[in-house]
Parts: C-alpha cells; sequence; structure tokens
C-alpha cells in the first residue's frame, strides 16, 4: 500500500498515516488512552478481522497496561480488545501471521503469547529462553519461507531467539 501509520509514542494520544506518494503525514482518530513504553502494533490485511478489505491494525498500549486495540484502517475508528494476558512494558512487541497474532510482553519477562483473532482468545504458548528487556521494541520478525518468528532480546545483548509457529 501507500501508507505507514505511526504514533510518537511517550504518553501521547496522536495517530498519524503517512502516504508514500504524497509524502504527507495527515492525523487520524485518537485512542481512548495515549501510547507510551512498550506500544506495538502490527498490520493484519484479511478485510475479514476488520471492518473492510482496507485491512487494519492491532496494537499493544504499553505503560504497563493491559490495553489491547483494533484500528480499522477504513472506518478511521479504535475498539478495545480482549485484554492481553500481561502488562506490556519496554520492549513489548506484537506481529501478524495467519489469522494470529503473535505478542510478548517485554519488562525483564520471558512470557510469549499468542492471540486467536478469530475467538478474541489468549493463548500462552512457551517461556522464550531468557528475558525481553527494553530497547528492542518492535523487533520480531516473521520468515513465510521457514514459518519462524526471529526476536533480537534487546538491553544491549546481542542475542536473537527463533520459534516456529508450526511445531
Amino acid at each position: 500500500g501507500d501508507y505507514i501509520f505511526a504514533f510518537p509514542g511517550y504518553n501521547t494520544d496522536e495517530f498519524y498515516r503517512y502516504s508514500i506518494s504524497g509524502n504527507t503525514w495527515v492525523a487520524r482518530s485518537s485512542p481512548s488512552q495515549p501510547f507510551y513504553y512498550g506500544a506495538s502494533m502490527t498490520y493484519v490485511p484479511n478485510g475479514a478481522y476488520c471492518s473492510d478489505a482496507s485491512g487494519c491494525l492491532f496494537a499493544m498500549r504499553g505503560s504497563n497496561t493491559h490495553q489491547f486495540l483494533r484500528y480499522d484502517i477504513g472506518g478511521n475508528i479504535w475498539t478495545n480488545m480482549t485484554p492481553t494476558p500481561f502488562w506490556i512494558a519496554y520492549g513489548g512487541t506484537i506481529i501478524y501471521h495467519d489469522g494470529y497474532l503473535y505478542a510478548q510482553r517485554g519488562g525483564a519477562g520471558d512470557d510469549f503469547f499468542r492471540y486467536d483473532i478469530a475467538n478474541g482468545l489468549w493463548d500462552y504458548l512457551a517461556d522464550r529462553p531468557g528475558t525481553k528487556n527494553y530497547g528492542s521494541s518492535n523487533s520480531m520478525v516473521y520468515d513465510s519461507n521457514t514459518d519462524i518468528i526471529y526476536d533480537l532480546r534487546g538491553y544491549n545483548e546481542y542475542s536473537f531467539y527463533s520459534y516456529d509457529v508450526t511445531n
């Protein structure tokens, strides 16, 4: 697509859409609460999980809260979703793959969870081999060739972890 969505973070409720082709920023509707440390969001392209085929964004608010939100791109509307089963702090991150969102809370925690978008349920997956610290929000990537999620550990660590979503 042509757009990039961003929030400044650090206790602000501002939310923007950037047009790559137009080289312009436009303010969009604000969430009910501000984003803060540990906030993270991911794009879900499937209109079946969103209000229309434009897709939507799912976001964890951060700020040591459980708040979990969906932003419908076409409708420019924020909706509160099933809260995360863990508080989100520095290093919180979330990504999408095949109907699920994979998330970790950060804050020196080792928890790793999955959200079933269709059913609105969180499932505990496994403890990571080490803690997830600050300095590494939005650090997960999914490799579609191998079905593996890779994640940086953060906090001056040079290690990363992998998680096989099929096993």
